[in-house]
């Protein structure tokens, strides 16, 4: 959406008119990030909308990975994107050096050097350093007014000297409209003259000049957008202050419960919200290093870093007023609609000030003879943190089909598939453990390409289980490889791909389950053709995969258990029975329970005779209609075995049940109550 805004000013050479648009955009923002974006990319013609690149219509389709919208986006077919991600960059270097001129005038170099890296390797700037957007803007011109301030303080300059602020002023409000707080900044310096300084003329002449230069640049963007939308301020899409007037202090107790959330989308949250969130442990890093920096402050010390009462107004009085505004605005968003999208990101032009009050706060804990070493030390714990989440965390959450060197890169133990797709491209095998219910697995897939591909296909992923005799979908995911991130289209012939799929099984199983996993792959304009081993499929069965509950199956009332379990091979437990007659057919329902990991596989037998002991009817399974074969079982699972029998009711039956290994016949010896039972069967009577 903030590339648009870049787009439409390249193809039509002015601002963009809102009142055209009929999506979510920022086409009323400020023009000073968009125009810089668009002047250096001068260079490029025929510029694209972001609605004329391929969508990925998978995007956001899974909890993990597929969060980038578009597909094919190349920094030769889309020299625009790169480019303005690069003047982002350019902006967030302005903002460590203004960070570092200002933070000199009144500190040492090793306070000021933290106090950039504090900046530097905070997740969220280095995030929105690389993206298009006006955050970073906003951020370099708050960093740059906050030290020029500080310069007219420290050096006590003239009138003269805030024409030059009124000018940075107008470019921060140009930027984003949330920097309005920093007029803040003229108010504490004039009133710093007037009472310190005892210059009343000069803290006067200076304010005037300084709103002098600010109000016709400004005012100029008022009456542009009072003529093209009717909204001067051009906030009323994000920001209703009508409403927020009718705020009520009671009313922030609504926030109080979504403060942890908020804090956590500050420091590193990229996505709206909910999906874009970093490890635990990170946070904690962080809440510990800003609260032992912030007591800092309370230190009365000899030792302790001094700093000029209006350089730390400046700062702390800037930070709070953003800060709330921002909660102002998040209260009003729950009291309204109920919910909450915290994009702590607003709060990005604070960033300098907060981590300029936390340095100097943490400074005020160390002697000045151990600063250099500590502040050493305290400098490489955003960077350590920045670098384990850029290493470490995101591939997990951004996981790219890798492109293998040959074919001897792929492991001889994953399980073979060969499953070739209209001759192109085929799925040699998988690697998979086991998946749990409501659990993120990832799944790698091992791919050959034997032709270049023609199309973007879709690889369709669907885990099935047969129960109740059909089969029944655990998990269905539709993607492109690489979450999105890498198309067939961009595939080429004699190339060998390792990709990931995450599937989170959904449902009720009778116990851990050998589901099939279904690997289809669709696209382009004909009809698809596939192959396993040489031969034509309709069912592309990749796999067959163990899926198990999130937790043990419980075992029925008191109504349906064994007085006495009776344990066969001392490996499970017939823990449970019942039965139920519909017309001529007799359900029995068995409940196992391990008692330990079972490495072999036993059949299940159900015999059904009459009361002369004649055989009526019988049934040997795999357990679970041969969806959970005993090899698959650990101890304490609970399967649910259920056999139906066809047969007309008598007077009385006879249920027999036992287990035997189907390859030597051997029955596993059965016991109850410490006693072996005849032939290794349990019998039950049924009247």
């Amino acid at each position: 959406m903030h590339y648009e805004y870049i787009a439409l000013l390249r193809q039509n050479g002015r601002l963009p008119d809102p009142t055209t648009s009929h999506r979510a955009d920022e086409r009323h923002q400020p023009p000073v990030y968009y125009t810089t974006a668009a002047l250096f990319n001068l260079p490029f013609t025929n510029t694209k909308l972001d609605t004329d690149y391929p969508k990925n219509p998978y995007y956001t389709a899974t909890f993990q990975g597929n969060l980038n919208r578009f597909i094919h986006v190349t920094p030769q077919n889309a020299p625009e994107l790169y480019v303005s991600r690069f003047v982002s960059m350019l902006f967030g270097v302005m903002a460590l050096i203004s960070i570092y001129l200002g933070a000199q005038l009144t500190l040492p170099l090793p306070i000021s050097l933290f106090i950039v890296s504090l900046v530097a390797f905070q997740p969220t700037f280095l995030q929105l350093s690389a993206t298009v957007n006006n955050d970073l803007a906003a951020t370099a011109l708050s960093a740059l007014l906050i030290a020029y301030t500080t310069y007219l303080l420290q050096k006590e300059k003239g009138p003269r000297a805030y024409l030059l602020w009124g000018v940075i002023f107008a470019l921060a409000m140009l930027t984003k409209a949330s920097v309005v707080f920093l007029f803040l900044a003229l108010l504490i310096s004039c009133w710093t003259i007037w009472q310190t300084q005892k210059k009343g003329k000069t803290a006067v002449f200076g304010g005037i000049l300084g709103v002098m230069t600010f109000l016709p640049l400004w005012s100029v963007w008022l009456v542009f957008n009072q003529m093209r939308a009717q909204d001067a301020l051009g906030i009323s899409a994000s920001l209703p202050l009508t409403h927020l007037l009718t705020l009520k202090l009671p009313d922030f107790i609504l926030l109080l419960p979504r403060m942890g959330e908020l804090f956590r989308s500050f420091w590193l949250d990229w996505s709206p919200g909910m999906l874009g969130y970093a490890p635990w442990w990170f946070y904690i890093i962080w809440g510990i290093l800003l609260l032992v920096a912030f007591t800092g402050w309370f230190r009365q010390t000899a030792a302790a870093v001094s700093q000029p009462l209006s350089v730390l107004r400046l700062h702390l009085f800037w930070t709070v007023s953003l800060t709330g505004g921002f909660l102002a605005v998040k209260t009003l968003m729950i009291r309204g609609v109920g919910f909450l999208v915290p994009e702590g990101r607003w709060l990005l032009p604070i960033l300098p000030s907060l981590a300029w009050l936390a340095g100097t706060g943490l400074a005020r804990w160390i002697s000045p003879r151990q600063q250099t070493q500590l502040l050493k030390f305290a400098a490489a714990i955003p960077l350590l943190s920045a670098f384990i989440l850029l290493f470490l965390f995101f591939p997990t959450l951004y996981p790219k089909a890798e492109r293998l060197a040959s074919v001897k890169a792929i492991p001889t133990t994953i399980k073979p598939a060969n499953l070739t797709y209209n001759q192109q491209v085929m799925l040699l095998g998988l690697e998979s453990g086991s998946l749990t219910v409501d659990e993120y697995t990832k799944i790698a897939l091992y791919w050959q390409v034997l032709r270049t591909p023609t199309t973007d296909y879709t690889v369709s992923a669907q885990l099935l289980n047969f129960k109740d005799s059909e089969w029944v979908p655990l998990s269905i995911q539709n993607s492109y490889p690489g979450s999105g991130l890498n198309p067939t289209g961009d595939w080429q012939a004699g190339e060998f791909y390792r990709d990931q799929l995450i599937l989170r099984p959904k449902g009720e199983l009778n116990g851990p389950t050998n589901a099939r996993l279904i690997l289809s792959l669709s696209g382009g304009d004909h009809e698809n053709s596939i192959e396993q081993n040489g031969r034509s499929v309709d069912w592309p069965v990749a796999a067959e995969v163990i899926v198990r509950p999130a937790s043990p199956l419980p075992l029925p009332s008191a109504s349906g258990r064994l007085i006495s379990p009776v344990n066969f091979g001392g490996l499970f437990d017939l823990a449970a029975l019942t039965h139920t007659f519909v017309g001529n057919e007799l359900s029995v329902t068995l409940w196992w329970h391990a008692v330990a990991d079972i490495s072999d596989d036993y059949t299940i037998f159900v015999h059904l005779l009459d009361q002369q002991g004649q055989l009526l009817t019988q049934s040997d399974t795999i357990p679970a209609n041969g969806t959970s074969p005993t090899h698959i079982w650990q101890a304490e699972d609970v399967i649910i075995d259920q056999h139906r029998l066809t047969v007309a009711p008598h007077t009385e039956m006879i249920i027999l049940v036992g287990a035997y290994d189907a390859q030597t016949f051997t029955r596993l010896p059965a016991m109850q109550d410490g006693d072996m039972l005849p032939d290794n069967i349990w019998r039950h009577v049924i009247r």
